[in-house]
């Protein structure tokens, strides 16, 4: 006798508008409940968590007011609706870093509304393990020099310098203002800063010649650095990390590599020829890459040189 097999998990059905709208006056409020949690968290993981709790509505079948609210309404709805958006991720074959994130996200804003005094509970949805650091080794220096040659557009060419000449995280790349190029320093946003604490790098001499070429061709006008291609009836906006992954992507089949290259690539590959050229001085490099813990250093130096293979 043939088991049937049971039918994958899908969300709950949502709420009637007229129940929704009976959530003592929330429903009115809860965008701007959402907008006030996204504007206390770094511009970077704003864009990152609006998308998380965009998917999490997509999967509901709501927008995203629709989404929070249902986080919010009943503890046991939420986390029902949340595990099941979890599995329906992980059926989908998403990375670990994806799902991760996206919860991570939900869980924020549940904590956001507890700070506020709206609910009493968090969030229990777990992530998922992940191998983290497995392949720090990016496109390699002869690899960025490929996407380099094949990038014809000034934009192209500087975040690429950015990535690979400064190490900066795609975040910092993206969150930044023409108004934070100052000379030969720039003022980035480093990961998990809040506002508008921005640290001072130096700019080497190659990375401001690729940013001025862009500038250059960008204009004077305040706002973004890097913005998204536009069409003539669409006003440019600031590039989206979605944006940022297509323009490497592509610039990797331009340059005919033979592995997918993702933008993080170039900070691996940056980091690793920092540990190359100083000799392994950790600290040093610890510096250059900005990592809080010098331990993820060193998990680049072990798979710079290898030592598991050679033992």
């Amino acid at each position: 006798m043939k088991r049937s097999k049971s039918p994958a998990p899908t969300a709950i059905a949502p709420a009637s508008p007229s129940e929704l709208a009976a959530s003592d006056l929330l429903g009115e409020r809860v965008q701007d409940l959402v907008e006030l949690w996204l504007r206390g968290v770094s511009p970077a993981s704003a864009v990152s968590y609006r998308q998380a709790m965009h998917h999490f509505a997509e999967f509901l079948g709501l927008d995203i007011a629709g989404a929070a609210l249902t986080l919010i309404e009943h503890y046991g709805k939420a986390t029902v609706q949340a595990k099941a958006f979890r599995v329906h991720m992980l059926e989908r074959k998403l990375a670990a870093a994806t799902i991760n994130l996206r919860v991570w996200a939900l869980r924020s804003f549940v904590r956001h509304c507890k700070e506020a005094g709206l609910v009493q509970w968090d969030l229990a949805v777990k992530g998922v393990r992940s191998a983290a650091y497995r392949d720090t080794r990016g496109p390699g220096r002869d690899g960025v020099q490929a996407v380099l040659r094949s990038a014809t557009n000034p934009r192209d060419k500087a975040m690429v310098w950015l990535m690979y000449g400064m190490a900066l995280r795609r975040g910092e790349v993206l969150s930044l203002d023409l108004e934070n190029v100052d000379g030969d320093r720039l003022w980035v946003l480093g990961k998990g800063a809040r506002g508008q604490e921005r640290r001072p790098l130096t700019i080497p001499k190659q990375v401001r010649k690729a940013l001025d070429a862009w500038i250059k061709r960008r204009g004077d006008d305040p706002g973004p650095l890097f913005l998204s291609s536009h069409r003539a009836d669409q006003e440019p906006h600031r590039l989206t990390p979605q944006g940022l992954a297509k323009v490497i992507a592509k610039l990797g089949i331009k340059a005919q590599l033979d592995r997918h290259v993702h933008p993080h690539g170039f900070r691996h590959t940056a980091i690793t020829r920092a540990l190359e050229t100083s000799g392994g001085n950790i600290r040093a490099v610890q510096e250059f890459s900005r990592h809080r813990d010098p331990r993820t250093i060193m998990k680049y130096d072990d798979n710079r040189e290898d030592r598991g293979g050679q033992i």
